[in-house]
């Protein structure tokens, strides 16, 4: 892959799907209508099916069926919730990813394949109301792919608040998983400041403790090196199961 285009798909992957056209009202009814029913079903593919279909209406009604989908008795029904709420555009999507965690906080702990791609869906939306809940609890589980989600999560929300919060992270896990992580947090810290101070934690503590306060997040990302450009595009564009398998 050539830089430019490596570039040019991590930028593109890490947020929301693209700006989509407002839907109709009838669009929008007719989605409410297929998600009711889907719903009503006894079967798991019914709702599975309805909200692949009509996810990309941002709609508040759509959305607000589609968030029914995060208490769903079926794992994968919640985990089609979580995708179509985080690729959405809506501010709305957002607040039921976030009311979701804080409500569910205790029982997301034992859920080894929701709460890391909820963390990931909530961070799609690069807003800074979802930094608490990407450090929130972080002990609770320290899966790799639950800790990679909070700390790569952190890097897509363009915010000086998210480089403290790195850092913050960083003071809350455990020597092992802390260390286990250095690469992540170096790519998220390079993402966010454009500075590499490589996988030494300690390097990255020195210079934040000198340049804390003259540090700026860019608007835009910062060019970043072809490995670690491919490296950010690839994360955020894996199948959110086997991220892990993948090495990334």
């Amino acid at each position: 892959m050539q830089l430019p285009m490596a570039l040019a798909l991590a930028l593109a992957l890490a947020g929301p799907a693209p700006q989509r056209p407002a839907p109709t009202a009838e669009q929008v009814r007719a989605a409410i209508e297929a998600l009711e029913a889907a719903f009503r079903s006894p079967e798991p593919a019914e709702r599975i099916g309805a909200i692949r279909e009509h996810a990309r209406i941002d709609a508040a009604g759509v959305l607000a069926i589609i968030a029914r989908g995060l208490d769903d008795r079926d794992v994968e029904v919640r985990l089609e919730a979580i995708e179509a709420l985080g690729q959405s555009r809506s501010s709305a999507a957002l607040d039921h990813l976030l009311e979701h965690r804080k409500s569910r906080r205790q029982e997301l702990r034992k859920q080894e394949r929701v709460l890391p791609r909820l963390l990931v869906a909530i961070a799609r939306h690069g807003d800074a109301r979802a930094i608490p809940a990407l450090t929130d609890d972080a002990q609770a589980q320290l899966l790799q792919v639950t800790l990679r989600a909070r700390i790569l999560g952190l890097a897509n929300i363009r915010s000086k608040k998210s480089v403290e919060a790195l850092f913050e992270l960083m003071a809350v896990l455990g020597f092992v998983e802390m260390h286990a992580h250095a690469e992540d947090f170096r790519l998220a810290l390079l993402v966010l400041t454009g500075v590499d101070r490589g996988r030494s934690l300690d390097a990255w503590k020195t210079w934040w403790a000198k340049e804390r306060e003259q540090v700026e997040v860019p608007a835009a990302m910062p060019k970043l090196a072809q490995a670690d450009a491919e490296r950010w595009a690839g994360y955020w564009s894996q199948p959110r199961d086997r991220g892990d398998a993948r090495g990334l």
